[in-house]
């Protein structure tokens, strides 16, 4: 059966825009049976059939892009996954495909681009580095009835950018034989018109994006004795500026402020106390040297301050 039918067939390539990414949206799982939307024009779907054609559980699952306008199916994925079978128990075939390999079938990027083996984004410009000691702005204030909404974006990793980029988490050999999170791989569309990647931060705590850049906010490594850091790249990947701000004062828990413009950095966080809704925000600040953000081009400390309407902090719970 598996060797029958299979593996990936696709009908139609979709030749991208520069700068677009085919990165599905999150699961609505209110309406699974639609899918989840490809850049607004197409969408991903999934069905299984079951059956037990020899004796054993089989199951067939398809995946398959279409273009919503007129439902005709682009490509599609076809596996196997049978039970009670030491060959075949608990591996799907054939099992060297994934929705990765659908999608990077179905969607050409513009230029150059070998999604196994990306090219390093290259940069001319030299960023700015610099510390910042961070110091408690507000009192910390108590909060109830706050849950985690994952419909709610001050929830999710990402901020408005779907189709914007794509990131992949990155796994390196530390020693001998143990394996763990180094780096998170970074798509962008360089000023060429190649796809081109770049390592970032191992685990951000958020991802923000504008139509002009992209801010990660997190630690470089997955070590909690790490300072908090903020990397803001390029929208054709060149990191512009990281700023780690020092010390012990900003505690862990979830960030859902984040404020930014030419003189200053603001961020609130929010961790729960139990599981009744208790929760406890705390907001720190720093100075941050005028060369640091100065933008010569557009109105981009405007753009900066935009960012707090995005995550407008406790406020907004």
């Amino acid at each position: 059966m598996c060797k029958a039918d299979g593996g990936i067939r696709v009908y139609e390539k979709i030749q991208l825009g520069r700068g677009k990414f085919a990165v599905p949206e999150e699961t609505n799982w209110a309406h699974y049976d639609q899918g989840r939307k490809i850049l607004d024009d197409y969408r991903i779907m999934k069905s299984h059939v079951f059956s037990r054609p020899y004796g054993a559980a089989v199951y067939k699952y398809t995946t398959w892009i279409e273009r919503i306008s007129d439902k005709k199916r682009l490509s599609e994925m076809t596996q196997y996954f049978r039970q009670g079978d030491e060959m075949f128990h608990g591996k799907h075939c054939p099992d060297d495909i994934t929705e990765k390999t659908l999608i990077d079938q179905t969607f050409i990027p513009q230029g150059t681009f070998d999604p196994n083996r990306p090219l390093p984004c290259r940069s001319d410009i030299t960023p700015q580095i610099v510390y910042l000691d961070s110091i408690p702005a507000l009192p910390v204030k108590k909060l109830t009835n706050v849950f985690p909404d994952i419909r709610n974006p001050l929830w999710k990793q990402q901020y408005n950018c779907v189709g914007k980029m794509e990131s992949n988490s990155t796994y390196s050999e530390v020693n001998p034989g143990e394996i763990a999170l180094t780096g998170t791989a970074i798509l962008f569309d360089s000023e060429e018109g190649n796809r081109c990647s770049v390592s970032a931060m191992a685990s951000p705590d958020r991802m923000l994006c504008s139509d002009d850049a992209i801010w990660l906010l997190g630690r470089k490594t997955l070590s909690s004795n790490d300072d908090f850091t903020i990397q803001k790249y390029s929208r054709h990947g060149a990191l512009v500026s990281e700023v780690t701000l020092k010390g012990s004062s900003i505690s862990h828990g979830r960030i859902i402020g984040f404020y930014q413009d030419s003189d200053e950095i603001a961020l609130e966080l929010v961790s729960f106390v139990g599981n009744k809704g208790e929760a406890l925000c705390r907001r720190f600040s720093a100075k941050v040297p005028q060369p640091v953000f100065r933008e010569k081009e557009n109105n981009q400390e405007n753009l900066m301050k935009s960012i707090a309407k995005w995550l407008p902090g406790c406020a907004g719970l």
